[in-house]
């Protein structure tokens, strides 16, 4: 549906101009805020694209993972239209239009400020939404402390938004530093004035700005919620000040409902959820209906968001191998889910070691646990060997092109975009869709393959007005 409706939109916007009805279209100064000054992100996995569908229409908005199956966001990409609410799917794919279905979780839940008010600016503009299962990602931490002593400090902003108010190139996570300009009662300011700065502009929204605190850890200090005037002027609810609503919010997205949902809820339930019943405690029982949701049961070899302990026919789809990418320990059969050096954008499972435990090919025992090992560096331009070499970050990848059959650390690009300078995008010989950046060299712009010539014929009935009145009614708006 999603690369549908963009494609339908093209077709018609070839034929002539459509007007669409201004009642559906969202308020500037509410819906606002890819990131300006930035670019590509092929990081950040925690950093999710959600789409909210209307009756109306589609919007996009950026949001984190904060707890196992909650996302951070706000409060004006949830807020109803028309006293609808929308129905959301989010993704942590890089692209918006080339995430496959199976990419796609649909959110079960959200909750705006209490105190929100579409009619106020920025006023208590953090919300949260929880999905309906766990995405195999780590989470991001995000700040508690006071932060009135962070005026002028550098912090970096991701987002899926546009780049420029006068393009079309929403959907794709872009990342970018910046200044932190002010900090006010309850929200802080930063924008794109002078060199080396990037803002933040419609579809950005509800995605996160990152400070790295002394201790090292990078954490949220602000959720994007508008710009004044041209994209670039931004501001940001500082989370800080939210605190007690988002522990709120975490404490009742993940323990869950009364209902069997593999999350105990022990109090506030008119009959006992059976979920508590389901602990892993190394016994089968039967009071978890019919044994789909204890962890210690066959039966919970089944696709059921946790990773079986017990002896499966047949392989567990929940389950990753020592690794692999996982969100928590629920998605690993030894429950540990951990990062380790070179691997900080993405967790993965873990297993304890030893002189009588060795660990599965591929990984090293470092401190009784089994870590992926620590790779050689190579720096942009170098030689590199794809899957052993680490090119320095997730903006570099290790591969060739068609001028040049050594493998080489270069910048990823995804769509001609993401290069500085002189430098070109160029499809990679390993992956076509995600190029890389090389110097002095004229290509063609990675894109979509053409549309089919349908002509414009748009009488009732027609092959291209059933197209255009598809398009209307699945367009997607951004925030």
């Amino acid at each position: 549906m999603r690369r549908l409706a963009l494609s339908l939109a093209v077709l018609l916007a070839a034929c002539g101009p459509v007007e669409l009805d201004a009642s559906s279209t969202p308020a500037v100064a509410s819906r606002t805020d890819a990131v300006l000054g930035g670019r590509l992100d092929f990081g950040d996995p925690e950093v999710f694209v959600m789409y909210m569908r209307y009756p109306t229409g589609g919007a996009i908005c950026t949001s984190t993972l904060i707890a196992p199956r909650t996302l951070l966001t706000a409060a004006h990409c949830v807020a109803p239209e028309n006293g609808v609410a929308p129905t959301i799917f989010v993704t942590n794919h890089p692209s918006f239009d080339f995430a496959p279905n199976d990419a796609w979780i649909k959110a079960t839940k959200s909750h705006a400020h209490p105190f929100y008010r579409a009619d106020v600016i920025g006023k208590y503009d953090v919300a949260a939404v929880e999905l309906e299962r766990e995405p195999p990602v780590a989470l991001k931490p995000w700040n508690t402390a006071p932060i009135d002593s962070l005026q002028y400090v550098q912090m970096r902003v991701v987002g899926y938004g546009l780049t420029n108010t006068d393009t079309d190139d929403s959907g794709l996570k872009r990342t970018g530093t910046t200044r932190l300009d002010a900090v006010r009662a309850d929200q802080i300011d930063f924008g794109k004035e002078g060199a080396n700065r990037s803002g933040t502009c419609s579809g950005d929204s509800g995605g996160p700005s990152l400070y790295r605190f002394p201790d090292g850890v990078e954490r949220i200090i602000g959720v994007h919620s508008f710009h004044s005037g041209a994209c670039g002027n931004n501001t940001d609810a500082r989370v800080d000040r939210f605190q007690a609503q988002i522990n709120a919010w975490v404490d009742e997205f993940e323990k869950g409902t009364c209902d069997a949902d593999l999350r105990c809820q022990p109090n506030g339930c008119t009959t006992p959820d059976p979920d508590c019943a389901c602990v892993e405690d190394g016994q089968c029982n039967a009071a978890c209906g019919g044994t789909t949701s204890d962890p210690d049961c066959a039966a919970s070899c089944a696709a059921d968001g946790v990773c079986s302990k017990a002896s499966c026919a047949t392989p567990d789809p929940d389950c990753q191998a020592p690794g692999a990418p996982c969100g928590s320990g629920r998605h690993c059969n030894s429950r540990l889910c951990i990062t380790s050096a070179q691997h900080e954008q993405q967790a993965y499972c873990s297993q304890p070691c030893g002189a009588a435990a060795p660990c599965p090919s591929g990984l090293e025992c470092v401190s009784n646990r089994c870590e992926l090992p620590v790779q050689p560096t190579a720096a942009e331009g170098e030689p590199c060997t794809p899957g052993v070499t680490y090119c320095g970050g997730p903006a570099f990848r290790c591969a060739t092109w068609a001028k040049d059959s050594t493998p080489r650390c270069m910048r990823s690009c995804y769509l001609g975009e993401g290069c500085v300078g002189t430098s070109s995008c160029a499809p990679s010989t390993e992956d076509p869709d995600f190029g890389v950046c090389v110097a002095n060299v004229l290509l063609p712009v990675l894109r979509d393959p053409p549309l089919p010539a349908f002509g414009c014929t748009a009488a009732p009935g027609s092959l291209v007005f059933s197209l255009g009145a598809l398009a209307f009614l699945l367009r997607r708006r951004r925030r």
